[in-house]
């Protein structure tokens, strides 16, 4: 058994003997009011147990109530009186204690618990108590284990890379077979461990496995290419990552080393948190053009230093909205009439511009190297933010 089936069955049998010892229900919930262990019922339980067993968590509106009545502050027992508008009968919450509360113990109160019965409740918790403690303290050894793995894995010797997938796989952390996705996201300052903790909530077994890289990184890798786009896109529009960047291994080998992918996935992260980015997640197969300029500045220098009259014309509000024309008309393959209905402009009008940009710009662009060479320019430029962050289609 893995550490978390254990702590489950743990908590199942403390849950379970002390519903027979009592005769009653039995129901077991951490201390954000998920269900971790329940007994099983022959009588008649409310609408609320229910629920939460289905769901494996309250309902919203208990939830919000409970919270109301001062639970996440209780040490001692506490009884909850019926609310029918939530379809609640009355309870007694016995709160599990460790480091602030850890969660709640709950009994249906029929009016015949008397001080024995809470005894036997209380003891029961404390019972849990130690068995989450150790569950904790198992599962931050087992995620500091998870992230020196994944850090391995993302570097850029292909022995040590191949080792660390190898005992990702055999600690279950990830589903035999290889890795399909790689992600690097990025998250507000000192929120990098938000982003791994919502990856791992929404993930399914064996799905995703995590690390933090600084206070505001979290890298990641998927063992399945759809699962890595939907749990990244949910996580960014959680708000638990602002920008997020992708990139699928395609590899002839089963085990290829990851730390040219994680620089991809980098760049992708980059176009998607600045003014290039299409969307707030960016995958590098999608990136057109923009895959060319990682790291340009740092080799090549700035884009003014390349195209000065193209920084120049972008330093005003008129010369950026005639680069962004011609931007378009290139991203276009030069079709006039799409260039015109998407900018919607009159063709003459588009003309116009065209021309007047050739003679700012001092190029001809019926000559296909010129074409090249001032597209690309746009590219960098906008790469670094000096088209304005308009995210139009054609800002790939």
């Amino acid at each position: 058994m893995s550490g978390a089936e254990d702590l489950a069955s743990e908590l199942e049998r403390i849950v379970t003997r002390l519903a027979d010892a009592l005769g009653r229900p039995v129901d077991l919930d951490d201390d954000g009011f998920r269900l971790l262990a329940h007994s099983s019922h022959e009588d008649h339980v409310d609408t609320v147990r229910v629920r939460s067993i289905l769901a494996r968590r309250a309902p919203a509106p208990v939830i919000r109530h409970l919270r109301g009545l001062g639970l996440p502050d209780a040490r001692t027992p506490v009884r909850i009186g019926a609310c029918p508008d939530l379809d609640m009968e009355a309870r007694l919450c016995v709160p599990v204690i460790g480091d602030g509360v850890l969660g709640y113990l709950w009994l249906v109160d029929d009016g015949t618990l008397d001080g024995p019965v809470v005894a036997l409740a209380e003891a029961a918790a404390a019972e849990a108590a130690g068995a989450l403690r150790r569950g904790r303290r198992a599962r931050l050894r087992t995620r500091a284990e998870e992230e020196r793995l994944v850090l391995q894995a993302l570097g850029p010797a292909p022995g040590p890379s191949r080792a660390a997938l190898t005992a990702l796989r055999d600690a279950r952390t990830l589903r035999d077979g290889g890795v399909e996705a790689v992600a690097v996201l990025r998250a507000e300052a000192e929120g990098a461990d938000l982003v791994t903790a919502e990856l791992r909530r929404r993930a399914g077994p064996g799905e995703v496995a995590c690390a933090t890289r600084g206070d505001d990184e979290a890298l990641a890798l998927f063992r399945d290419r759809a699962a890595a786009v939907r749990l990244v896109e949910a996580a960014v529009a959680a708000g638990a990552a602002r920008a997020a960047g992708l990139v699928d291994v395609v590899s002839p080998e089963p085990e290829p080393a990851l730390g040219v992918l994680l620089a991809r996935a980098e760049h992708a992260a980059a176009v998607a948190a600045g003014p290039a980015g299409v969307s707030r997640v960016a995958r590098w197969e999608e990136l057109g053009a923009l895959r060319y300029l990682a790291d340009h500045e740092r080799r090549f220098g700035t884009p003014a230093e390349h195209e000065p009259a193209l920084a120049e014309l972008a330093g005003t509000d008129a010369g950026r909205e005639l680069l962004r024309t011609v931007e378009r008309y290139l991203d276009l393959a030069g079709d006039a009439r799409a260039a015109a209905e998407q900018l919607a402009l009159h063709r003459s009008s588009l003309y116009h511009r065209l021309s007047r940009a050739e003679e700012l710009l001092a190029l001809d662009l019926r000559d296909g190297r010129a074409r090249l060479r001032i597209h690309m320019g746009l590219k960098a430029a906008r790469f670094a933010g000096l088209l304005g962050d308009d995210r139009a289609p054609g800002a790939r």
